[in-house]
C-alpha cells in the first residue's frame, strides 16, 4: 500500500474515532435531558454547558482537518505523479546512455580499423595521399562524434543528481510528510482532550447521579414525615372526639 494510503487510513480511522465518541457524548446528553426531572435538571444544564461548547470546537476542527489533509493528499498524488515523471527520464536516459554506449563502441571499432588501414598505405604516393585525406576527414568526423558522445553521456550520468525539478519535489513532499506529522501531532492532543473530557463526564455524571441519590432520600424522608404528621393529626382528632364523648 502506498504512504500516502497508509496515512489516509490511519487518518480516517481516527475521525471516525472521534464522530463516535461525539456521537456518544451527544447521546448521554440527549438521555439525560429526557431522564431528567426536579433538581437534576440544573445539573444536567450545568453538563450540557460544559460540555457543549467543547464538542462543538471538537467537530470543527475535526472538519477543518478533514479539509485540510483532503487537499494534502490531492497534492501528494499530484507530487506522486510528478516524481514518477521525473523517475522516468532517467530510465529513458539510460535506454538512451546504452544505446549511445553501444555506438560509441562501435564507432571507436571502425575508427581503430580506419587507422591501421592508413598505417598501411605509403604517403609519398599522389593517390593514396588523396585517399589518405578522405580517411582522415572520415576519422576526424567520427572523433567529433565520439566527443559529443561522450559529454551528453556525462550529462546523462550528472542530470539526476542537479535537476533542480526533482528537488525541488522532493522537498515538497518533505514539507508534506511534516505537515501531515504536525497534524498527526494535534490530533493526539486533540485525543487527550476528549479523554479529559470524558474523565471530566464521568465525574459530572457520577456527582449528578449522587444528587440525585441525595433527593430521592429526602423524598423518602418527606414522606415519613409527612406520614408521620398526618397519624399525629389523626390522633389529635381522635383524642378530641375523645374527650367530648367523655364530657357528655
Amino acid at each position: 500500500m502506498a504512504p500516502e494510503q497508509v496515512l489516509e487510513s490511519a487518518e480516517k480511522k481516527k475521525f471516525v474515532e472521534r464522530t463516535e465518541e461525539l456521537t456518544r457524548l451527544r447521546r448521554e446528553l440527549g438521555e439525560r435531558q429526557r431522564s431528567s426531572a426536579g433538581g437534576a435538571v440544573g445539573g444536567t444544564a450545568k453538563y450540557e454547558e460544559i460540555v457543549g461548547p467543547v464538542i462543538e470546537e471538537y467537530e470543527k476542527t475535526i472538519s477543518a482537518m478533514e479539509a485540510e489533509l483532503n487537499l494534502n493528499r490531492v497534492a501528494l498524488r499530484h507530487t506522486n505523479e510528478m516524481v514518477e515523471e521525473k523517475e522516468e527520464e532517467p530510465q529513458s536516459g539510460i535506454r538512451r546512455l546504452s544505446c549511445t554506449s553501444k555506438s560509441c563502441a562501435s564507432t571507436e571499432a571502425y575508427v581503430r580499423d580506419l587507422e591501421e588501414k592508413m598505417a598501411t598505405y605509403d604517403e609519398t604516393s599522389i593517390t593514396s595521399n588523396e585517399w589518405m585525406t578522405d580517411l582522415r576527414r572520415e576519422v576526424t568526423r567520427y572523433r567529433e562524434t565520439e566527443t559529443h558522445s561522450s559529454k551528453y553521456i556525462a550529462d546523462l550520468e550528472a542530470r539526476p543528481r542537479t535537476d533542480e525539478s526533482v528537488v525541488g519535489l522532493q522537498r515538497t513532499f518533505e514539507k508534506l510528510e511534516a505537515e501531515c506529522e504536525r497534524r498527526r501531532g494535534e490530533v493526539q492532543h486533540l485525543q487527550s482532550l476528549l479523554d479529559s473530557l470524558h474523565a471530566d463526564g464521568e465525574n459530572w455524571r457520577f456527582d449528578l447521579e449522587e444528587r440525585e441519590r441525595k433527593v430521592r432520600e429526602l423524598e423518602e424522608k418527606m414522606k415519613d414525615w409527612e406520614a408521620k404528621k398526618e397519624a399525629g393529626e389523626a390522633r389529635e382528632r381522635l383524642g378530641t372526639v375523645v374527650r367530648e364523648v367523655a364530657s357528655e
